[in-house]
């Protein structure tokens, strides 16, 4: 899903957080960047909540969960000399993000098999898509560290959510990819947001 209208797009300024942890990476947006309130009334109509900070993933969970299963077969000095080139490369690449005027509402159902009888939560988001400049050469330069290839994310960011489990009202759907997006059936929103 390609965006190339560059009159419908707004730069914003993000702050890079890496956590070595987990090998994962965000892109967290100023909230004043997010234009909330265009989308108030479809959000409303749907029973969603503005979400309280937005982000863009650059590494998600499956991505780092695979680097950090590479890493368990290195030695220590190995491992760190990863760890320290993935965060240097985050820091330091030149970030540039573009929101779209493109908005969609997507519903996901997880089965929460945690619970003494399987139960079903069903999580609800309005999503905004963006343009991250060179994510594609980020991610060059990821397999060049790691060895490993990677698909690269679809860049959104989710602006409103709930959930059926009160707990995770406030969590988006994890989407990752162009691919899991179109399996959501997602329902486009107009610029208006109706």
């Amino acid at each position: 899903m390609e965006i190339h209208d560059g009159e419908d797009q707004q730069c914003i300024s993000v702050s890079v957080a890496f956590y070595p942890e987990m090998m994962t990476a965000l892109l967290t947006a100023n909230s004043e960047d997010i234009d909330l309130e265009r989308l108030r009334a479809a959000a409303q109509r749907y029973g969603l909540n503005p979400k309280e900070e937005f982000h863009f993933t650059v590494i998600g969970r499956a991505t780092g969960e695979a680097i950090l299963n590479s890493l368990s077969k290195l030695s220590d000095q190995e491992r760190q000399s990863v760890i320290s080139s993935i965060q240097k490369l985050c820091e330091e690449f030149p970030w540039q993000v573009y929101l779209a005027n493109d908005f969609y509402y997507i519903k996901k159902d997880y089965v929460e098999a945690d619970k003494p009888k399987a139960e079903i939560e069903t999580r609800q988001s309005i999503i905004q898509l963006a343009v991250i400049e060179g994510l594609e050469d980020f991610y060059t330069e990821l397999t060049k560290i790691t060895e490993l290839t990677f698909e690269v994310p679809m860049p959104h960011i989710t602006l409103f959510t709930t959930s059926t489990n009160e707990q995770k009202r406030l969590r988006g759907i994890g989407i990752y990819s162009e691919q899991q997006f179109r399996k959501l059936d997602p329902v486009g929103l107009n610029r208006t947001g109706n």
